[in-house]
Protein backbone atom coordinates (compact mmCIF):
# COMPACT_ATOMS: atom_id res chain seq x y z
CA UNK A 1 0.00 0.00 0.00
CA UNK A 2 1.53 3.68 -0.34
CA UNK A 3 1.17 6.41 1.95
CA UNK A 4 -2.32 7.82 -0.04
CA UNK A 5 -3.76 4.87 0.41
CA UNK A 6 -2.52 4.49 4.08
CA UNK A 7 -4.04 8.64 4.35
CA UNK A 8 -7.70 7.38 3.64
CA UNK A 9 -7.76 4.19 5.47
CA UNK A 10 -6.58 6.18 8.55
CA UNK A 11 -8.71 9.62 8.13
CA UNK A 12 -11.61 7.22 7.67
CA UNK A 13 -10.86 4.87 10.74
CA UNK A 14 -10.79 8.51 12.60
CA UNK A 15 -14.32 9.59 11.02
CA UNK A 16 -15.80 6.11 11.68
CA UNK A 17 -14.07 6.27 15.70
CA UNK A 18 -15.52 9.18 16.58
CA UNK A 19 -19.13 7.87 16.41
CA UNK A 20 -18.00 4.86 18.82
CA UNK A 21 -18.04 5.19 22.49
CA UNK A 22 -15.63 7.64 23.48
CA UNK A 23 -16.34 7.63 27.25
CA UNK A 24 -17.46 4.55 28.75
CA UNK A 25 -18.18 3.27 32.32
CA UNK A 26 -20.87 1.17 34.22
CA UNK A 27 -23.33 4.45 34.21
CA UNK A 28 -22.84 6.29 31.35
CA UNK A 29 -21.77 5.89 27.19
CA UNK A 30 -20.58 8.27 25.00
CA UNK A 31 -19.97 8.65 21.88
CA UNK A 32 -17.61 11.39 20.40
CA UNK A 33 -20.89 13.09 18.55
CA UNK A 34 -23.02 12.58 21.42
CA UNK A 35 -20.15 14.66 23.55
CA UNK A 36 -20.77 17.31 21.03
CA UNK A 37 -23.99 17.53 19.90
CA UNK A 38 -25.70 15.35 22.80
CA UNK A 39 -28.58 16.93 25.29
CA UNK A 40 -27.39 18.68 28.29
CA UNK A 41 -24.10 19.86 29.73
CA UNK A 42 -21.53 16.72 30.22
CA UNK A 43 -19.34 17.43 33.06
CA UNK A 44 -15.66 16.37 31.98
CA UNK A 45 -15.10 17.89 28.66
CA UNK A 46 -15.25 21.63 28.40
CA UNK A 47 -16.07 21.92 32.22
CA UNK A 48 -19.47 23.47 31.88
CA UNK A 49 -20.34 22.00 28.52
CA UNK A 50 -21.51 24.70 26.19
CA UNK A 51 -18.77 26.09 22.98
CA UNK A 52 -15.84 24.55 24.53
CA UNK A 53 -17.50 21.21 23.12
CA UNK A 54 -16.98 21.65 19.84
CA UNK A 55 -13.11 22.18 20.33
CA UNK A 56 -14.04 17.98 19.86
CA UNK A 57 -14.95 18.76 16.07
CA UNK A 58 -10.95 18.72 15.21
CA UNK A 59 -10.91 15.43 15.16
CA UNK A 60 -13.19 14.22 12.93
CA UNK A 61 -13.77 17.38 10.81
CA UNK A 62 -9.47 17.41 10.57
CA UNK A 63 -10.28 13.65 9.21
CA UNK A 64 -12.46 14.98 6.98
CA UNK A 65 -10.69 17.41 5.21
CA UNK A 66 -7.67 15.16 4.47
CA UNK A 67 -9.51 12.42 3.66
CA UNK A 68 -11.33 14.39 0.52
CA UNK A 69 -8.14 15.84 -0.30
CA UNK A 70 -6.45 12.45 -0.21
CA UNK A 71 -9.12 11.17 -2.58
CA UNK A 72 -8.78 14.61 -4.42
CA UNK A 73 -5.17 14.31 -4.94
CA UNK A 74 -5.33 18.41 -3.42
CA UNK A 75 -2.21 19.42 -2.04
CA UNK A 76 -4.43 22.07 0.38
CA UNK A 77 -4.62 18.83 3.25
CA UNK A 78 -1.55 17.37 3.14
CA UNK A 79 0.30 19.73 5.43
CA UNK A 80 1.32 19.24 9.00
CA UNK A 81 -0.95 21.39 10.22
CA UNK A 82 -3.99 19.41 9.17
CA UNK A 83 -2.45 16.13 9.96
CA UNK A 84 -2.03 16.93 13.33
CA UNK A 85 -5.06 18.57 14.62
CA UNK A 86 -6.86 14.83 14.97
CA UNK A 87 -4.26 14.51 17.48
CA UNK A 88 -4.31 17.49 19.27
CA UNK A 89 -8.37 17.35 19.50
CA UNK A 90 -7.66 13.99 21.03
CA UNK A 91 -5.15 15.54 23.63
CA UNK A 92 -7.50 18.26 24.31
CA UNK A 93 -10.16 15.80 25.49
CA UNK A 94 -8.03 13.70 27.79
CA UNK A 95 -6.91 17.06 29.44
CA UNK A 96 -10.44 18.42 30.05
CA UNK A 97 -10.90 14.91 31.45
CA UNK A 98 -7.99 15.11 33.34
CA UNK A 99 -8.66 18.86 34.61
CA UNK A 100 -12.51 18.84 35.58
CA UNK A 101 -12.34 15.15 37.02
CA UNK A 102 -8.35 16.27 39.01
CA UNK A 103 -10.35 16.03 42.22
CA UNK A 104 -12.28 12.88 42.13
CA UNK A 105 -10.89 10.72 39.36
CA UNK A 106 -6.98 9.15 39.14
CA UNK A 107 -5.29 8.74 36.19
CA UNK A 108 -6.06 4.96 36.22
CA UNK A 109 -9.83 6.04 36.58
CA UNK A 110 -9.41 8.07 33.49
CA UNK A 111 -7.98 6.01 31.36
CA UNK A 112 -10.59 3.46 32.31
CA UNK A 113 -13.05 5.43 31.02
CA UNK A 114 -11.74 5.90 27.44
CA UNK A 115 -14.06 4.03 25.85
CA UNK A 116 -12.73 2.28 22.20
CA UNK A 117 -13.70 4.76 20.01
CA UNK A 118 -11.52 6.90 22.05
CA UNK A 119 -8.21 4.39 21.36
CA UNK A 120 -9.10 3.14 17.89
CA UNK A 121 -8.75 7.25 17.25
CA UNK A 122 -5.70 7.73 19.00
CA UNK A 123 -3.59 5.08 16.89
CA UNK A 124 -4.79 6.48 14.14
CA UNK A 125 -4.56 10.28 15.10
CA UNK A 126 -0.91 9.47 15.66
CA UNK A 127 0.10 7.63 12.42
CA UNK A 128 -1.81 9.72 10.21
CA UNK A 129 1.47 12.74 10.47
CA UNK A 130 3.84 9.55 9.63
CA UNK A 131 1.77 8.95 5.87
CA UNK A 132 2.83 12.51 4.61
Amino acid sequence: MNKKTITIILSAIIIAAFFLPYISNEVISLTGYNIVFGKGDIQGIGGKGGASLYINLLVPGSALIILIGALLDDSFADGTFFRLLPLLGMIYIVIMLYVTGSSQLTVSELVGWLGYGFWISLVAAVALPFTK
